[in-house]
This record gives structure tokens, sequence and C-alpha cells, in this order.
């Protein structure tokens, strides 16, 4: 404590808080600072006992503590005053804080979503960019099955005009359609030399017009049980069907066997009424369905 401090602040403290009425907030203040002034007052002995100036502070001490106990409402609406104020400040400074963690997490948060409002447009820019490619890779096996289509019209035209073919588009693909007469003997799986010479032309459009389609092969029989022929039931004959003409086209014309399926169906799916030997005779066929790859990839997915 400075020879100042002692010898004129402090009374001026005591002289402001006695003279001034109804200024609680000051003579908390003056609380305060007697307070620090009582702990840190030289009161300690020493070699040659109590100093002059430790005399003078513990009277100013005294003096002022009877002084603040008349004026005691006065001290205590200060103290509430000066509390609120700490408290006020605490509100303030804890509020900014919390408002600036907020700013700084809102921006965070606008980094994040600009970031992924840019990995989206990437996504839908490649995504457009894979759905053109496949769109004009489509076309363009939908324009190799016309393609194909018009060669095996000229090329089956004997077929076709004795009514014993058919050709036709359909949301399958390219489907080629057979009686079971060209190929098959009545009850059998071996295919007829006719056969083979129908099947020749079709293996020349797979190989040369559209080597990358799929081709499913599809067995259909009437519904004339069988008697004679020695198979358990249509089933068999029209799975036995489909799997001759599949084994033809990979042995004798060398369509890659990964492009092959067979299937047989029997008598469940008739094109007419099994009410008349021409009906039944239409329903007795064998199906190759030509089927763009990308168009099956698309299906697949």
């Amino acid at each position: 404590m400075t020879a100042f401090t002692q010898e004129y602040f402090t009374p001026f403290l005591l002289l402001l808080g006695g003279t001034v009425r109804h200024v609680g907030l000051l003579n908390a203040c003056l609380i305060l600072w007697l307070l620090w002034l009582s702990l840190k007052a030289r009161i300690s002995l020493n070699r040659s006992g109590l100093r002059r100036n430790d005399y003078r502070d513990t009277y100013l001490v005294r003096g002022a503590a009877f002084l603040l106990l008349e004026r005691r409402k006065e001290v205590v609406m200060g103290m509430r005053k000066l509390i609120s104020l700490f408290l006020v400040c605490g509100i303030f400074f804890l509020s900014g804080c919390a408002v600036f963690r907020r700013a700084e997490q809102v921006d965070m948060l606008e980094l994040e979503n600009k970031e992924l409002r840019k990995q989206l447009k990437q996504l839908q820019k490649a995504k457009d960019a894979e759905v053109a490619r496949v769109v004009q890779t489509q076309e363009k096996e939908l324009q190799d099955l016309e393609k194909a289509k018009l060669v095996l019209e000229e090329q089956l035209k004997r077929e076709i005009g004795e009514y014993k073919a058919k050709l036709e588009m359909t949301e399958r693909g390219l489907v080629i359609t057979f009686l079971s007469e060209i190929f098959f003997n009545s009850g059998k799986d071996i295919i007829l030399d006719t056969g083979k010479e129908a099947l020749n032309k079709v293996a020349d459009v797979l190989n040369g017009d559209v080597p990358d389609s799929f081709v499913a092969v599809e067995g259909h029989t009437d519904n004339d049980p069988i008697k004679y022929s020695g198979w358990k039931s249509n089933w068999e004959l029209s799975a036995a069907r489909a799997l001759a003409v599949v084994h033809y086209f990979i042995k004798d014309c060398r369509v890659k066997p990964q492009r092959l399926s067979a299937v047989g169906y029997g008598e469940y799916k008739p094109v007419a009424l099994n009410d008349t030997l021409a009906n039944k005779q239409l329903n007795r066929r064998v199906e190759i369905i030509i089927l763009p790859s990308q168009i099956k990839k698309i299906k697949g997915k």
C-alpha cells in the first residue's frame, strides 16, 4: 500500500461515504475497498512493535465500519446492485460466447451444404451423361435389330411365305417364330434338315449383324397329352426341343454359349385356342428372341 493511498484516498472514501446519502452502490464499493485494506493492513508485529501507520490504518477501518453500520440499508441495496451488475455482465458475456459459437456452427454448416450441393451437382452431371450414353447405345442396338429383321425377312422369305415362320418386333426384342414341323417330327427333339437350314440363316444374322445380343430359345406345345413318344409331359418335350436348338447354335453355328438360354413352356403359353387342328399347329412352335444386350443390362439393374 502506498503512502498516497493511506494518506488521501482512504479518508476521501470515508468522507464521501459518510456525506453522500442514498448512494448505496458507492457504499458497497467502499466496503470492498475496506475489506481489501484490512487484509493489507500492516498490523503484524516486527522488532519494534506496531508502527504508527498501522495504528492509523486500524482506526480508519474501525471508523469506516461504524459509519457503514449506520448506512447498512443503503449498503445492502448497493451490494445487491453491484451483484446484479456483475450478473448482468456475466450473462452478456456468456450470451456473447454462445452467439459466437452458434455463428461458427452456422458457418460450418453452410460450408458443408455448399460442398454437398457441389457433389450432388457432379453426381447429377455424371448420371445424365450415363443416361445419355445408355440411350444412345440402346437406340443403336434397336437400329441393329431393325436391320437384322430386314435381313431375316429376305433370307426366310420362303418360310414366311409358307406361313411356317414369322418375324415381329416386340417389347422383348426381335421374335422369330417357327412352327415345330419345320424342325421336328411329332413327339421328337431331333432337328430335321429343313430346320437346320433355317437355323443356319438365323445364326448368320446372330453372328454377323447382332453379335453382342442375347438370344433366348423357347419351346411350346399344344395341349394334347403325351401317349407314345416316351416323354413324361409336354414340359419335357418343349424343354428338350429348346435345348436342341441351343446345342445346334453352339456346336454347328458357333454362337457363343454365354449369349444363349433355353426354356420350355409346354402347353401353358398358347397363341391360339387348342380347339382346332390349325390352332394346335400354331401352338406347337419354337421362338427365338433376339434381345439387345443393353436392354437386358438395364432390366437387370
